[in-house]
């Protein structure tokens, strides 16, 4: 099994330093560059081309979330995985709009962070223990959440379910593998669930993937 790549971006040389000793002394994890500042980070990301890129907010010359924007209109496949000292929702929500995979306070870091890295790099969200997960669910509740679905991800989510399998629903809807799986990773991320059992269980709720009478919230695209 090849090890899980890994990028450091934080403007704290000794925070840097304490996460690369700890990811030393685990199986599986090699740290390949290290940034102090944003525009930095962005730079090594795409010249080491990293699985997970591990990102502090607050950060000179650019900060966490532009540098997130930047690797997703780029279509970076490099995972990020925030680690901030700011549990916020207006963090939270704006890094999940540019494309965060998880968000990790760095108070829970020693105990969290190599189990995030893990699951982030498996194409798996990470949050911060309950807190930041609760919260979000508080606020989707508390805002009368709306979620909408399109045609295709209707189509895939039922194919998913049915196969329960990536593969199977992909060869359903025409798509390859590859772009099955991403168009899942949008939805969990855009639903705040973290993994695609979570995903399923949603849908169920919603009663996208029981119902056969087509009232669905869809969206055309």
């Amino acid at each position: 099994m090849k090890n899980i790549r890994i990028v450091l971006a934080d403007d704290h040389t000794v925070v840097r330093q304490g996460i690369r000793m700890l990811l030393a002394q685990t199986e599986g994890m090699e740290v390949v560059g290290e940034a102090s500042n944003g525009l930095e980070a962005l730079t090594l990301v795409q010249e080491t081309e990293p699985d997970v890129l591990v990102l502090d907010i607050e950060m000179p010359l650019m900060n966490g979330i532009e540098v997130a924007r930047n690797l997703k209109n780029q279509h970076s496949a490099t995972r990020v995985l925030i680690l901030s000292a700011y549990d916020e929702l207006e963090y939270i929500l704006e890094l999940l709009a540019n494309g965060a995979n998880g968000y990790l306070l760095k108070e829970n870091a020693p105990k969290q962070l190599v189990s995030a890295i893990r699951k982030v790099a498996e194409n798996e969200q990470a949050w911060s223990e309950k807190r930041v997960s609760d919260r979000l669910k508080t606020l989707r509740t508390n805002m009368n959440y709306q979620p909408t679905i399109t045609i295709l991800e209707l189509d895939l989510l039922k194919a998913y379910a049915a196969h329960d399998s990536i593969d199977g629903a992909a060869q359903t809807v025409h798509l390859s593998p590859e772009e099955a799986e991403r168009v899942i990773e949008g939805m969990r991320r855009r639903f705040w669930v973290h993994s695609n059992d979570e995903l399923l269980g949603y849908a169920l709720s919603l009663g996208w993937i029981s119902s056969r009478n087509g009232n669905f919230p869809i969206e055309e695209g």
